[in-house]
């Protein structure tokens, strides 16, 4: 059995088609993906990635340790702890 943590990234209608889709046989779930066996043909592979693009985590770069610094002063609570006597 599967811990509900697990699916907290996973919206309701997701979470309803991967138990259908894991209640099927083969040929069901390739019927659903569009797909077969054998996987999909070339001109299908080229049109999927124009729909849906690569199948790729977008990562985003962090900031550098010294404009993490500088924010640090430049919170608004720094202000209200300076100002409590």
């Amino acid at each position: 059995m599967v811990k509900k943590s697990s699916h907290k990234n996973l919206n309701s209608a997701a979470l309803v088609k991967l138990k259908e889709a894991a209640a099927e046989n083969e040929k069901m779930i390739c019927a659903m993906l569009e797909t077969s066996e054998e996987g999909l043909s070339g001109n299908t592979v080229k049109d999927r990635l124009k729909i849906y693009g690569k199948n790729e985590i977008a990562t985003q770069r962090a900031s550098s340790w010294l404009k993490q610094f500088a924010h640090s002063f430049f919170n608004p609570f720094n202000y209200i702890l300076a100002a409590s006597p």
